[in-house]
């Protein structure tokens, strides 16, 4: 039994050495294989304390940075640790010293370093042996990760790339989205521009002869919804207008020419109710083989308005140039005429100087008032024809009694009248208020009755209204020279009328033309040879429904008051407050007026309102232009105490604004200077209540 122990224990050894030769082969042979996959893969691995005093390396740690395999310089990784970058180090430094404490177990970081310009990436793996001896070493493994760095970093690069290329995609994706929304945005506004513009898309395919537009004016007799048969649209083009559309006409058919634009005026009959004037504007966009246009696209604009506005100002342009050539001859004419009285006035006024018989002066002197009066006519034609050619005023109607105005008017015309004639008014109507432009109605009235009064030198005139169906008519007739057929149909034309009434320029007909077509009447005239004249004016009956009147008084009732009547007793005269800052003007019109009346003077609008509240006056006349204040305030401020007096303008100011300025501010009339004796007498007789 001992014997077989010993056998069995032998086996056991031989069986324990056996197994322990294979281990350490085995262990052996992986240690090997080990080291030659370290050494393959270039790590490097070292053995530190950590005051760096001690260390240990592989042969490729040393490889790696450059040492031969019989370094034994103990400090060579003090030298080595210079060539890292110090950040690097302080961080390595700092983990090391955490390992240490044992508050890591253990830590990896890549570390920076440069050899002789070169740069390169090392990654260290660091553990802690505690039980070495005797004190605890770190131990590192070391590769070089400088390629890894490098594809990492282009890697990172490429990443950049692609997401800088992915964010440029993104927006290129949405600005043609936006491109997309914006344009049928565009074409949405294209679409309503063109509706709103009244402007038509259309197409034309020359070979196959349609014609595609969406055109208002057309028929639904067409090929299909908006196509129409080059027949069918010729239907509606005027005929002088189809010439227009020929391509040999409106094209160059050079080869060489792949895109020519051009433009048509055409007018397409709308719906049978008459043409309508188009603008088609287009291009070629398809040429065949020999060059020749086939299809063409443009618009078609609608130009009806242009047309029409074009027409209004070729009229408007054709009656400026008339009118220019009119107030052309006017002018060349008024001045020849104008130069006559004035020609009397000077050569009669030297041979005053040396005339000396009293009974030639008192001719001279007759000649000189009338060829003054008759410079006064025309001075007051021009004005107001120069009135006519302003911008058109709106009519100020106001309630006129006709039979009262009627008698004013033969009150004031009757003391115009000299020689055998009479001056009668007729009428058997009742007395009727209607709304009427007084102010135009007296221009015209004046022009018709001076120019009857002057051309009538024996018989009478009569004047009177009558009213037919809606029309008020007044007749002026007279018993003077009269004129030719042939010169009666011009005589109220502006120009040329110096032969229309013998010895007159006549201006003033052509005046009242004008003021009757504002009022939307009609004037005529009848006349012959030696027998007189008639003129007959139909105005727009408007009566005043407010007040209709009360019956006229019979003509034989209405006392016709002679000039001398208008001197009151001298017991009780009247008072006349002159405000006048020119003294020889002043001193004219006391001279013309204090044999019978009470005349006061002011200098000035200021000193006028002062005597017209102590002094109480029964008529005034108003200067405008005087210091201190003018006389349209003066007038406005004597209107505050009496609505009543008349307030008569008198002005050098041949304006018409000035007479509406003057009625607003409250003057009753206005007289331009020059004025005369006449005048001043008739618009006292006219406005003086007692």
């Amino acid at each position: 039994m001992l014997g077989r122990l010993n056998e069995l224990e032998n086996e056991v050894l031989d069986s324990l050495e056996k197994y322990d030769s294979l281990e350490l082969k085995e262990l052996k042979s992986i240690l090997a294989n080990l080291n030659y996959a370290v050494d393959s893969a270039r790590i490097g691995i070292c053995q530190w304390n950590i005051d760096r005093t001690i260390s240990r390396t592989n042969s490729q740690f040393l490889k790696n940075f450059g040492y031969s395999e019989h370094h034994k310089s103990q400090p060579f990784l003090m030298e080595l640790q210079e060539s890292f970058f110090p950040e690097d180090v302080n961080r390595a430094k700092a983990l090391e010293l955490q390992l240490y404490k044992g508050e890591i177990d253990s830590f990896e970081l890549d570390i920076r370093q440069t050899v002789e310009g070169r740069f390169k990436w090392w990654r260290y793996v660091v553990t802690i042996n505690r039980n070495t001896h005797p004190e605890p070493l770190f131990t590192a493994l070391c590769w070089d990760i400088t390629s890894e760095k490098e594809l990492i970093d282009r890697l990172i690069r490429r990443e950049n790339q692609l997401i800088e290329l992915n964010s440029r995609l993104n927006g290129t994706i949405q600005e043609l989205e936006l491109a997309q929304r914006s344009s049928l945005h565009a074409q949405s506004l294209l679409d309503v521009a063109l509706h709103e513009s009244n402007a038509y898309i259309w197409e034309w395919n020359i070979q196959e002869r349609w014609i595609s537009i969406d055109l208002p004016v057309l028929s639904d007799d067409s090929v299909g919804q908006t196509v129409y048969t080059i027949d069918k649209v010729l239907e509606k083009i005027y005929p002088d207008d189809i010439t227009k559309i020929q391509m040999d006409r409106i094209m160059d058919n050079n080869n060489n020419v792949t895109q020519k634009t051009f433009t048509i005026d055409l007018r397409i009959n709308s719906e049978n109710k008459g043409y309508k004037w188009f603008e088609f504007r287009g291009c070629v966009v398809e040429r065949d083989y020999k060059g020749q246009p086939v299809h063409l696209k443009g618009v078609a604009i609608d130009i009806q308005d242009r047309k029409e506005k074009e027409e209004q100002m070729m009229a408007v342009n054709e009656k400026a140039v008339e009118s220019e050539k009119q107030k052309y001859a006017f002018l060349s004419n008024i001045t020849n005429e104008l130069r006559t009285p004035l020609q009397a006035i000077v050569a009669f006024s030297e041979l005053l100087v040396t005339m000396e018989s009293r009974e030639e002066r008192m001719n001279y002197l007759a000649a000189i008032k009338q060829n003054n009066d008759i410079l006064l006519g025309m001075i007051g034609n021009v004005l107001d024809h120069s009135d006519m050619e302003n911008v058109e005023e709106p009519l100020c109607e106001t309630p006129v009694s006709l039979w009262e105005y009627m008698v004013e008017m033969q009150q004031i015309y009757s003391l115009k009248i000299q020689g055998p004639v009479r001056l009668i008014f007729t009428n058997s109507y009742d007395n009727m208020k209607v709304l009427i432009d007084k102010e135009k109605l007296n221009q015209i009235l004046d022009h018709l009755l001076s120019n009857a009064i002057k051309f009538t030198k024996a018989g009478y005139i009569s004047y009177g209204y009558e009213v037919k169906l809606d029309k008020l008519v007044i007749t002026i007739n007279d018993t003077g020279v009269g004129m030719q057929e042939d010169k009666l149909r011009e005589i109220f034309n502006t120009v040329d009328k110096r032969d229309a009434i013998p010895g007159a320029l006549n201006h003033g007909l052509s005046i009242c033309r004008s003021l009757v077509r504002k009022m939307k009447g009609e004037i005529r005239g009848i006349s012959q040879i030696g027998a007189g004249s008639s003129f007959i004016i139909e105005l727009p009956l408007n009566l005043d429904v407010a007040d209709m009147g009360a019956p006229a008084p019979k003509l034989n009732d209405v006392v016709i008051m002679p000039q001398e009547e208008v001197i009151v007793e001298k017991r009780n005269l009247p008072t006349i407050l002159i405000a006048e800052d020119i003294v020889y003007s002043y001193m004219m019109m006391k001279t013309l007026l204090e044999d019978h009346f009470n005349v006061i003077h002011a200098e000035n609008g200021e000193r006028a309102v002062e005597l017209f509240l102590s002094e109480q006056p029964d008529f005034i006349f108003m200067d405008i232009k005087m210091p201190v204040m003018d006389g349209l305030e003066a007038t406005r401020r004597i209107r505050q105490h009496s609505s009543t007096v008349p307030v008569i303008v008198l002005t050098a100011y041949a304006v018409r604004s000035l007479k509406k300025e003057a009625a607003d501010a409250g003057c009753t009339d206005i007289l331009t200077k020059p004025t005369t004796a006449k005048q001043i007498n008739a618009v006292i007789r006219k406005h003086m209540k007692k």
